[in-house]
């Protein structure tokens, strides 16, 4: 019998999940696009999956239907992630295009460089 996740371990999940979506899912989309390799994740997929649900019935039981909301967007980008055999095979296709790569290498830089010139500007305020 599986015993459920508890609420403490579900909310540390979906702070990280929500951390991961912010720093890496960007770059992660531009190089993988639909297929990203689910090892990525910074947990199994189907843990994610379960901590959010875990949250989600929490804060609906409480009344917190605007945090509701905004968990369940997140719960779409779990659909990227793909079986690692799969994403990986779809990907080295990809890189075999040269005007994919010409494409993509120059947007990795700068996605960085966003990146840390927002964590900047929001510790400097």
């Amino acid at each position: 019998m599986n015993k459920q996740m508890n609420l403490r371990v579900a909310d540390a999940i979906r702070k990280d999940w929500g951390k991961f979506l912010e720093v890496t899912h960007g770059s992660l989309m531009m190089v993988f696009l639909t297929k990203i390799p689910q090892a990525l994740l910074p947990y199994p997929k189907e843990a994610i999956e379960e901590a959010l649900d875990v949250v989600v019935n929490h804060l609906a039981s409480a009344g917190n239907y605007e945090a509701v909301k905004i968990i369940e967007s997140t719960k779409s980008f779990l659909e990227l992630y793909a079986e690692d055999k799969e994403a990986l095979e779809s990907a080295a296709e990809m890189f075999k295009d040269k005007n994919y790569l010409k494409s993509i290498l120059p947007r990795l830089s700068k996605r960085q460089k966003e990146l840390l010139t927002d964590l900047q500007t929001k510790f400097n305020e």
